[in-house]
């Protein structure tokens, strides 16, 4: 049973357990409660908490089942205000991994990436101890081959304001520092907004095209190198027998010891979505998971806010201006902040009984109110 099985299930089991109780609360035969809220108001106000709480669940169960899945490109492609610090959070991964030292030290973030990968070569093949020297003869041979491949000019297509491109020979080197330039046209052009102006936008589109159309060819140089590794430890120390092995796969999720800023992030959204989702459905401690939801999703909306005269988001779905579908979720997380539905339908109304001073006297007074 898969892992995002068992997590739809769970969900599926909470929002039936919640449904079921708030049959049972909208079925005492009153029309209207002590607290002013009608039988068909508070059903909507419930459903809304769940519809929002399965949102929240199941968006973290499908990142934590997505072993590719990083938050790096979003983050990278942040705009408004606050973006810097959202892209200092993102960092570059694929420029790290290309940078040599000053001195043509291998990059250190590829060579722990390769490094990781060996093992698991090694350990998956169960090598002999000899195969295991060989494997790391492969590996430092491939690293000296691409610190000097890299070295050696090689012909690419400058792309310009007006076509066609204009072929070059340059080295990795002179490449990354070409799509240095690139980025500060773009941050260039980002320095005019908020603007109106079209041609202000017309330019930062332009340069980050031409700057992602570079990043997209650093990629393929990257992906490249790294198939050659693949490929030589693959026919250079593998035997005809393990050789008939299926082909290792990859764990796309760095070790923990591993990880940097950007995988704790990740990693904290992640399972905050998925605690804050699985909380909203059982209605636990519903009051204070929606303002934690709302404090969480507004984070969201700040790497992309729809700001007049600021570039629109890549996964715009209509047209804004301030207000999205993200803003309008943050603001009725807020709503239900307010209102007690976990007490209606949800583990909250369980804990009044079993803990009646956990929320002070005002919980148990309402409780008792409610019952008769």
């Amino acid at each position: 049973m898969s892992l995002n099985f068992v997590g739809i299930l769970l969900a599926c089991f909470g929002a039936s357990l919640i449904l079921i109780t708030l049959s049972i609360y909208l079925l005492r035969g009153s029309r209207t409660t002590g607290d002013g809220y009608s039988g068909a108001g508070r059903f909507f106000l419930i459903a809304l908490r769940l519809a929002i709480g399965w949102h929240c669940f199941v968006e973290g169960m499908e990142k934590l089942t997505t072993p590719t899945w990083t938050s790096e490109t979003y983050l990278r492609e942040s705009v408004g205000p606050l973006s810097g610090p959202y892209r200092a959070l993102a960092g570059d991964r694929l420029i790290d991994k290309l940078t040599f030292g000053p001195d043509a030290e291998f990059p250190e973030a590829l060579d722990r990436e390769w490094g990781r990968y060996v093992a698991a070569f090694e350990s998956y093949y169960d090598l002999p101890d000899d195969k295991v020297k060989l494997a790391q003869t492969v590996f430092d041979q491939r690293k000296a081959d691409m610190r000097t491949e890299l070295a050696k000019p090689e012909e690419v297509q400058k792309t310009g304001p007006y076509p066609p491109p204009m072929p070059a020979q340059m080295t990795m080197k002179e490449r990354l520092a070409y799509y240095a330039v690139l980025q500060d046209k773009v941050a260039a052009a980002e320095a005019k907004f908020p603007s109106t102006d079209k041609s202000v936008h017309a330019e930062w589109k332009m340069a980050k095209s031409t700057a992602a159309k570079w990043r997209s060819e650093l990629k393929s140089v990257l992906d490249r190198e790294t198939a050659k590794l693949k490929e030589k430890l693959y026919k250079g120390v593998l035997t005809s027998e393990q050789k008939q092995r299926p082909l290792m796969e990859e764990s796309a999720r760095l070790p923990i010891e591993s990880w940097q800023l950007l995988e704790w992030s990740d990693a904290i959204v992640t399972w905050s979505l998925l605690v804050l989702g699985g909380c909203l459905l059982l209605g636990l401690f519903s009051r204070l998971t929606s303002l934690a939801t709302a404090l969480l999703i507004l984070s969201f909306y700040l790497a992309m806010p729809p700001l007049p005269g600021w570039p629109e988001g890549p996964r715009l779905e209509g047209h804004y201006m301030l207000v999205n579908k993200t803003l309008i979720e943050v603001i009725a997380l807020l709503a239900l902040t307010f209102i007690p539905t976990g007490r209606w339908a949800g583990l909250d109304g369980l804990l009044q009984f079993v803990l009646p001073g956990c929320c002070g006297g005002t919980c148990a007074t309402e409780a008792n109110r409610s019952v008769e």
